[in-house]
């Protein structure tokens, strides 16, 4: 399973992570279904509002579909996230 690695910068952390979990709990049953798992989240040491996500997706064409998706970018704005710095990066379990 691919491990998508997102880079942001975002407006205000603390607004961006209480959309970004409430996004999670209300959509639980269907990213769990769909084999979407949140693995991590991370804040730049210098830079509190810059961010690394790292999200399993069951394939990497659903990934990029669901970043492609015209609502997911309007969610990910809207939660704050400077769509301009964003940063995708794709990673295979090696073994």
């Amino acid at each position: 399973m691919p491990v998508c690695v997102l880079r942001e910068h975002l407006v205000d952390y603390d607004a961006w992570r209480k959309g970004f979990y409430a996004h999670l709990d209300a959509n639980a049953a269907q990213l769990e279904s769909a084999g979407v798992a949140l693995e991590a989240v991370y804040r730049d040491a210098d830079d509190p509002n810059a961010i690394l996500t790292m999200i399993r997706f069951a394939s990497r064409e659903q990934g990029e579909a669901m970043l492609a998706d015209p609502a997911s970018r309007a969610a990910m704005e809207a939660n704050g996230t400077d769509l301009r710095t964003l940063r995708v990066e794709w990673y295979e379990d090696p073994s």
